[in-house]
């Protein structure tokens, strides 16, 4: 049996894989200032969320319009709640990404061009995540406290990711497999129907 026919989940393939997809994620949050971190933060959750996302959708190459523009999946926000409405994540990460998806919107519409992790509000929305870790709670440098919660998401995500790829559940559509069905025997043939819409005109002109 392989790993995805059990389900099994592969330590080193995560480590692998994290290491890969932040590593030019990192290179990002240690060059740039408060703001641009507040959002290609989001970025990079946006994306893991929507790689988990498609992973549960069917197979059809359309799928990837539904990201794009203005259609249903474009925004971060959205997307959060498709994924925990569709139970693809846990309550917890849906309140997290949701305070990531706040921190974003602050640094993308904030006119202060100083604003930065200091904040008063952003600090009390960092101390509301639930995934974050205890251990962080004594760092003094927001914006540090704020990446290390990131990757937390990240790394969670990251997983999921894996098991969705490995234990994906059979489609509604795939498990009743219509395209083979034949109802005709289930449905009004012609002959049938002729006879109930003349029977219909004979009570009517009674």
């Amino acid at each position: 049996m392989n790993s995805r026919e059990s389900g099994s989940f592969d330590k080193e393939e995560f480590i692998k894989e994290s290491n890969k997809k932040m590593k030019p994620w990192w290179d990002t949050f240690n060059k740039e200032g408060d703001r641009s971190v507040g959002i290609v933060a989001a970025s990079l959750l946006d994306v893991l969320l929507e790689e988990m996302i498609r992973t549960f959708y069917v197979k059809d190459g359309h799928v990837a319009d539904l990201f794009k523009n203005d259609h249903l999946l474009m925004t971060f926000y959205s997307k959060i709640n498709v994924a925990y409405y569709s139970g693809y994540i846990p309550k917890v990460i849906y309140h997290d990404l949701k305070i990531v998806c706040k921190i974003r919107n602050s640094f993308a519409h904030s006119l202060s061009a100083g604003l930065d992790f200091a904040d008063k509000t952003l600090v009390n929305l960092i101390q509301e995540c639930e995934l974050r870790p205890k251990t962080i709670d004594d760092v003094f440098v927001p914006k540090l406290k704020y990446i290390l919660i990131v990757q937390q998401l990240a790394d969670h995500l990251i997983i999921m990711n894996q098991a969705a790829r490995k234990m994906r559940p059979q489609q509604f559509v795939e498990y009743l497999n219509m395209e083979k069905w034949d109802l005709s025997k289930a449905t009004l043939t012609k002959s049938k129907l002729e006879k109930l819409l003349k029977e219909s005109h004979r009570i009517r002109r009674r």
